[in-house]
Parts: C-alpha cells; sequence; structure tokens
C-alpha cells in the first residue's frame, strides 16, 4: 500500500489558517487491505491565555474539532495527539482539510 502524497503538510501557523489537501490511497502487488487509520500530531504553542481551535474535514464530515487553552510560556512548545478521526477499508482518494483559530492571549502560533 501506499498513500501520496506520504506525508501531511508543515505550515508556518503564526497566524489563523484554513488549507486542504487531497490523498491518494493505492496498492500493488497482491494482498488484502484491511483498513488505515488517520490520526493528527500537532505541534503547538502559545501563551498567556491563548487559544487555538483545530478543526478537521474528511470529504466535508467534520471529524474533529478541538480547542486547547495555552497558559505556559509562548516558547514552550507541546506536542497534542489526536485518536484516530478517520479509518478506511477501500484504496482510492479523500481530502483532509485542517482549519486553525487562534485568539486571545500576548501570542499564539
Amino acid at each position: 500500500m501506499s498513500l501520496t502524497p506520504d506525508a501531511a503538510p508543515s505550515p508556518n501557523e503564526n497566524n489563523n489558517w484554513d488549507d486542504s489537501e487531497t490523498y491518494t490511497l493505492s496498492a500493488s502487488g497482491g494482498g488484502t487491505l484491511l483498513s488505515i487509520e488517520l490520526t493528527m500530531s500537532i505541534t503547538v504553542g502559545g501563551g498567556d491565555g491563548a487559544t487555538r481551535t483545530d478543526i478537521v474535514w474528511v470529504d466535508d464530515v467534520e471529524k474533529l474539532r478541538e480547542t486547547t487553552t495555552f497558559n505556559q510560556s509562548c516558547s514552550a512548545n507541546e506536542k497534542v495527539d489526536y485518536e484516530v478521526i478517520y479509518t478506511r477499508n477501500s484504496t482510492g482518494t479523500f481530502t483532509v482539510r485542517h482549519k486553525v483559530n487562534l485568539s486571545g492571549g500576548s501570542t499564539a502560533r
């Protein structure tokens, strides 16, 4: 099995942003596709009460809406892992759209 592209984009998230990527899952040779699972692991940072809301859609269906509040220093980034937000058991294409809303605090990224 192969997923193209094989990695998510890594934008500079100093401001609100909204982006999408279309992925293609293909098979070669023999074998059976059991399933794939889409998870998200995001490095986030901010400070002084800033909030960040991550919203994810797969094929226009909302799969994730999570808000994080930052109370640490703006230089103290942390990794946020989201559980499985999408599964499928067939090849083909799917589009992931990820939107970020930043607000409050002295800084957020």
